[in-house]
């Protein structure tokens, strides 16, 4: 184990609840994510923050003669195949904890599965506000869109913009988010026009166009993947839409996006969870994450709230084993935790008590405002 392992081992060891509680064995849980298609690069983070996890949480059971594990199923950031990947991870795998999903559709589908089953779903991105309500066994530790749609749309007013025009895609995820922002929005006496297309579609030019002909005081760019936000951008760019810009954080806050359009997006604001990059456990997890793999981590909350549910889930099972009623009775009673993505505790629907912060992007990065 290298020192950097053994360092941040003992950084979770004191942020979370001692291990001492559960007996001897290998404890495997089920993890549903994106793993192919244009969320990937989402659901690959989500398994590599879960995989750097597994190192420090093994490595302090050792001596126990414990292990953790998970079985990957890939949810495709869509309803039918997480709903496949819960049944399977249920029926073949006879799983009763899971880590995901991390699509918004991912876990509304899967929970219909997993909730009458009495099985764990725990997610690490969901967002979307439904999700709050989707089952008695569903836990998240990233907060509901109503947070994110309703500070961009304070930020709105307070920039003095009267009329936004919105381009969404037809997800659970945007949904969330253009529902919280047009609801906020309004009511403080805004006026929202939105277009909308379709997960498969790859021309935009015709719901920009409406956009751009109502030329409204800024454009609200609300896509589900970073690999759509591109397409949107060089559209939006090639027609000569300037801003301003509010993003979703899946268009705000991708490294390599901010890289592309490092002119184009200077001063657009996005909203996104807070989380500290100069504290020495982001700083030692991210170093371990470039030796491992090669490059730099992309979506930094998202991967730190990956990486602090698998210590979460694992502490559960520490304590209670991987029984999905004891388990649910562990996170019911959870008296929060601080984690790499900061302090977390949850609400009565599983949610976490936490909020978005505003970021606006100057020099191709996100500044906390």
């Amino acid at each position: 184990m290298t020192s950097s392992k053994i360092a941040l081992g003992a950084l979770s060891a004191l942020l979370l609840t001692s291990c001492s509680g559960g007996t001897s064995g290998a404890y495997v849980l089920g993890a549903l994510g994106p793993l192919t298609g244009d969320a990937s690069s989402y659901g690959v983070e989500m398994q590599r923050a879960a995989e750097l996890a597994l190192e420090d949480i093994n490595a302090a059971w050792e001596e126990k003669g414990m292990s953790l594990s998970f079985v990957w199923e890939n949810g495709a950031c869509n309803g039918e195949d997480a709903s496949t990947a819960a049944q399977k991870l249920i029926d073949i795998n006879a799983v009763e904890v899971i880590l995901g999903g991390f699509c918004s559709s991912e876990t509304l589908a899967a929970s219909a599965i997993t909730d009458p089953a009495g099985v764990v779903l725990f997610s690490p991105g969901s967002s979307s506000p439904a999700v709050s309500d989707a089952g008695e066994y569903v836990y998240r530790n990233w907060p509901s869109d109503a947070f994110q749609g309703t500070k961009l749309a304070e930020l709105a007013i307070e920039s003095g913009y009267k009329e936004v025009g919105m381009i969404s895609e037809e997800q659970d995820y945007t949904k969330g988010i253009s529902g919280a922002f047009t609801a906020k929005f309004q009511e403080l006496g805004g006026f929202v026009v939105e277009e909308k297309y379709l997960p498969e579609d790859t021309d935009f030019k015709t719901q920009l166009t409406k956009l751009a002909d109502e030329a409204p005081d800024a454009y609200f760019v609300n896509p589900q993947t970073p690999a759509k936000a591109d397409v949107l951008f060089k559209q939006m760019q090639d027609m000569g839409i300037t801003g301003p810009f509010l993003l979703n954080d899946v268009a705000g806050t991708s490294t390599e996006l901010l890289a592309t359009y490092k002119d184009y997006l200077e001063g657009a604001y996005t909203a996104t969870l807070y989380v500290d990059e100069e504290s020495q456990g982001v700083k030692d997890v991210l170093a371990r994450y470039e030796a491992k793999y090669g490059q730099s981590v992309q979506y930094l909350g998202y991967f730190l709230t990956g990486y602090d549910a698998t210590w979460i889930l694992a502490n559960a099972v520490s304590e209670v084993g991987n029984d999905g009623a004891l388990v649910k009775g562990y996170l019911d009673a959870f008296p929060g935790y601080t984690g790499l993505a900061g302090p977390v505790a949850f609400d009565a629907n599983g949610d976490p008590i936490t909020g978005h912060s505003i970021y606006k992007i100057v020099g191709g990065a996100i500044v906390k405002q």
